[in-house]
């Protein structure tokens, strides 16, 4: 039963989300610790009479970090991109350099043949695109963005000359990024705007924490983390962060609504294209922005995520407490 539910979903990955159409030329990118995945999609995107080829590498030691030459130069000759790795590529130059070639990217971080039979894959993609890319529309006409959480946020951010990002799960264009399973729309805020204190309470899935254990709290100015507190899970973070002697790593590169209806709590385990997508949850990415539409580009990127969060743009919410008032 579990390899029929896995079939399902793949299949979905390849037609739903992908667009996947006969002729077209695939790369499937994968490291030793995500074989499966990326050998499960690319039997279906074959199935579809695609020209598909899976490139393996060693998994990358950080989110963010660039993959061998041999890889960035073989994504920028596709048309579609699957990213079936352990750790993520999505803030890299290699994606950034492929979109701008004209290559569709779907990211597939994380994400398990048991994560592909849950039902975050049965979630109409379609139907909830239009929730997904209104979000974005308030993100893109937005001056200022607040956000509040019965934990202890309260983050203010200017979204000013700021493009909404809408990561609906499908990628029918050239040149179109999204990830999947996690229905988001996020923007990156404008650097050094970001002023108070987020407080995530679900869990960072990156880096190897996953769900958190108590709450990190973090403490930001002038658009960068200035303090972290919050036990062996922060001080694991702050770790990570001074062995990468990057000042940019600190940076607050992205605010994302959560609005996949079918993932109701972050399991932190199942990658970060699971989480993130958690219904009515808030994540922060720190670190690398450009690939957002902000201008700092950092050695990792993370995200950390708050629950029942309310988000204000302009004054006006948009999420209550984790409901999402947009419909």
């Amino acid at each position: 039963m579990e390899g029929i539910l896995e079939s399902r979903g793949a299949r979905i990955i390849i037609e739903e989300c992908a667009n996947i159409k006969s002729g077209e030329k695939v790369l499937v990118i994968s490291d030793f610790n995500s074989v499966g995945t990326a050998e499960l999609v690319a039997r279906e995107a074959w199935a579809k009479k695609a020209d598909v080829s899976i490139l393996i590498m060693p998994p990358r030691k950080v989110d963010g970090e660039e993959p061998p030459k041999c890889v960035s130069e073989a994504m920028k000759k596709v048309d579609v991109i699957l990213l079936a790795v352990s750790v993520s590529m999505t803030h890299t130059n290699a994606s950034k350099e492929a979109l701008g070639a004209g290559a569709r990217i779907l990211s597939l971080t994380g994400v398990t043949e048991a994560t592909i039979a849950t039902e975050a894959f049965e979630a109409d993609f379609k139907k909830e695109r239009p929730i997904c890319e209104e979000i974005a529309k308030k993100f893109s006409q937005g001056k200022e963005v607040r956000i509040t959480s019965p934990s202890g946020t309260d983050l203010v951010l200017s979204a000013v000359g700021r493009q909404g990002n809408s990561h609906h799960c499908i990628i029918d264009s050239p040149g179109q990024f999204s990830a999947a399973p996690n229905i988001e729309a996020n923007f990156a805020p404008v650097e050094g705007t970001a002023e108070g204190m987020f407080v995530a309470d679900l869990s960072i899935p990156y880096l190897g924490i996953g769900l958190l254990s108590e709450p990190i709290y973090f403490t930001i100015k002038k658009g960068k983390i200035t303090k972290t507190e919050g036990g062996k899970q922060a001080e694991q973070i702050e770790k990570i962060w001074e062995e990468q002697n990057d000042p940019n790593v600190y940076n607050i590169a992205q605010v994302a609504v959560g609005l996949n209806p079918k993932i109701k709590e972050a399991k932190g385990v199942l990658g970060c294209c699971y989480d993130e997508g958690t219904y009515g949850t808030v994540h922060i990415g720190i670190g690398t922005s450009s690939n957002l539409g902000g201008v700092t580009k950092a050695s990792t990127h993370f995200d950390a995520l708050v629950n029942k969060p309310t988000v204000f743009v302009d004054g006006k919410k948009i999420l209550e407490g984790g409901n999402v008032l947009i419909k």
